[in-house]
C-alpha cells in the first residue's frame, strides 16, 4: 500500500477554502487516501518550482492541491491546497527535504526568510556592533536542525526580537533550538530538552539523508521532528478526523517533549510544570487516552480538574482524539468526583450555599461570646490549619503549627477559638 501523509500547512490552507470548495477537497481526500496512483489522479509537475517532487493535482477547475511526490517510490504528501495561482506561489519557491544532520522533513522558502531579514534591516538605523550566533559555529546550529540555507539569515539576526520575526520561516525545531542557544543553554541541554538524537543517531540520519529512495522519505516521516507538521494517514477515518476539524492541530501533531510525556512509563506520581500555553492541558488529553487503550474491560482512567468548565473543554477535546478509548475515560471536576463518591457509600448531603455558610459563622460565633477577633479570621483559621491538617479534636489544634497565619495564639486562645 503507498503512504499517505498530511501536513500542517495543508490543514490550514484547507480551513481558509469556501465551504464549497472544502466539499471538493474532502471528496478528493478520500479517493486520493485510498489509491493516489490511480489514473483518474492526473500528476502535474511545475516546471518553475525549486523541488523537482512538487506535483499539483486539479480540484474542480481552479483550485489545485500540492503534492509531494518523489519520482520513485510509494510516498505522496498532502502539503498544500488553493486557487491555482495562489498554490502555484506558495510552491514555486519551497523546497522538501530531509535534514542532513536530524533526518526531519523540513519545508523551507529561503526567499520567504531572506525578505523577513531584509524587512527587519530595513528598520534598522544604526550598523550591528554584534550578532545574535556570533559565537556559535555552523556545525553547531546545523544541529539544531537549521536548514543550512538558512543560516545567511539567522547568521544576520541582531536580538531575540529579530530571531521572533523569523519564527515563521524556520522549522519549529531549529527555531525551539535557537531560543535555547539565544537563552544562555548549551547545545547538550537544548538536544536533550528537544529529544534529539545521539550523535551516532545524526551520523546515521545524515547518511540516510543522502539517499535518495523513496524508503527514507517514508522513514523521515516518522522522526518525532517531523511528526511536528506532518502526519501519515492510516486510514480513512483518520483522514476524516483531521478534516472535520483541521484548525485544531494539538491533536495531531505534538511537540517531541509532549509526545515523551504522553507515552512515557512513570514508576510512580509526575508532575508537569509549565507556563500558560505550553500545552499542559494538551498533554494530559493525550495522556488520558494513551493509557485508556491499555484498559481492562473494567478499569477507567480518571482526568479531574478544579473547575467545570474545564472538565466539560477536557471532555470535548478527548471526543474529538478518541475512539473506543473514550469509554475507559471518565472527565469530572473534584467536587463531582467527591459527590460521586459519597453518593456511592449512601451518604445524604446538599451542598451549602454561601448565605447558608455565612449564618452558620455568624451563629456560631454569636454562641461563642466575645474573642475580639473578626468572622473572615475563624473561617481562614478552619480552612488553612484545621482542614489543610486534618484536625479532628481540641488536642489536635492545641498542638497544630499555624507556621504563615500571623496572629500569634497561646493555648487559652487555642481553647476559646476550638
Amino acid at each position: 500500500m503507498p503512504t499517505v501523509a498530511i501536513s500542517d500547512d495543508f490543514l490550514s490552507a484547507f480551513a481558509a477554502l469556501p465551504k464549497a470548495q472544502q466539499k471538493k477537497v474532502w471528496e478528493f481526500a478520500q479517493k486520493f487516501r485510498v489509491d493516489p496512483t490511480t489514473a483518474a489522479i492526473n500528476y502535474e509537475p511545475i516546471h518553475e518550482a525549486k523541488d523537482p517532487k512538487v506535483r499539483t493535482v486539479r480540484i474542480g477547475q481552479d483550485y489545485r492541491a500540492v503534492i509531494v511526490h518523489p519520482p520513485k517510490g510509494d510516498t505522496y504528501v498532502l502539503v498544500w491546497v488553493d486557487h491555482h495561482d495562489e498554490a502555484m506561489a506558495w510552491t514555486r519557491n519551497r523546497t522538501f527535504d530531509i535534514h542532513p544532520r536530524t533526518g526531519a522533513l523540513q519545508v523551507v522558502s529561503v526567499e520567504e526568510a531572506h525578505a523577513a531579514v531584509e524587512a527587519v534591516s530595513v528598520e534598522r538605523k544604526t550598523p550591528a556592533q554584534h550578532r545574535l550566533f556570533d559565537t556559535f559555529d555552523d556545525d553547531t546550529l546545523l544541529r539544531l536542525g537549521l536548514p543550512e540555507p538558512l543560516l545567511p539569515s539567522v547568521r544576520s539576526l541582531r536580538d531575540e526580537t529579530d530571531l521572533d520575526r523569523l519564527r515563521p520561516h524556520i522549522p519549529a525545531e531549529a527555531y525551539d533550538g535557537l531560543v535555547g542557544l539565544a537563552s544562555g543553554l548549551s547545545l547538550e541541554e537544548i538536544l536533550d530538552e528537544l529529544a534529539r538524537a545521539t550523535p551516532a543517531a545524526e551520523q546515521a540520519a545524515e547518511q540516510a539523508a543522502q539517499k535518495e529512495t523513496e524508503k527514507d522519505l517514508e522513514t523521515a516521516l516518522l522522526h518525532p521532528d517531523s511528526r511536528r507538521r506532518f502526519r501519515i494517514v492510516e486510514d480513512l477515518r483518520d483522514l476524516m478526523e483531521m478534516l472535520n476539524a483541521p484548525l485544531q492541530k494539538w491533536r495531531v501533531f505534538l511537540h517531541p517533549s509532549q509526545r515523551r510525556l504522553v507515552t512515557h512509563h512513570f514508576k510512580g506520581p509526575a508532575r508537569v510544570l509549565g507556563g500558560a500555553g505550553t500545552g499542559k492541558t494538551v498533554v494530559l488529553t493525550h495522556r488520558a487516552r494513551e493509557l485508556a487503550r491499555d484498559c481492562t474491560a473494567d478499569e477507567k482512567i480518571l482526568v479531574t480538574t478544579f473547575t467545570r468548565n474545564l472538565a466539560l473543554a477536557i471532555r470535548d477535546n478527548l471526543k474529538t482524539i478518541c475512539g473506543d478509548e473514550i469509554s475507559h475515560i471518565d472527565v469530572l471536576n473534584i467536587d463531582a468526583l467527591a459527590a460521586r463518591i459519597l453518593k456511592a457509600h449512601g451518604v445524604e448531603f446538599s451542598v451549602a450555599t454561601r448565605e447558608e455558610l455565612d449564618d452558620c459563622w455568624n451563629a456560631a460565633v454569636a454562641a461563642a461570646g466575645e474573642l475580639d477577633l473578626p468572622v473572615g479570621f475563624y473561617r481562614e483559621e478552619w480552612d488553612r490549619v484545621v482542614q489543610s491538617q486534618g484536625l479532628e479534636d481540641r488536642a489536635g489544634y492545641l498542638l497544630a503549627p499555624r507556621k504563615g497565619r500571623g496572629t500569634r495564639l497561646n493555648r487559652a486562645m487555642r481553647a476559646k477559638i476550638w
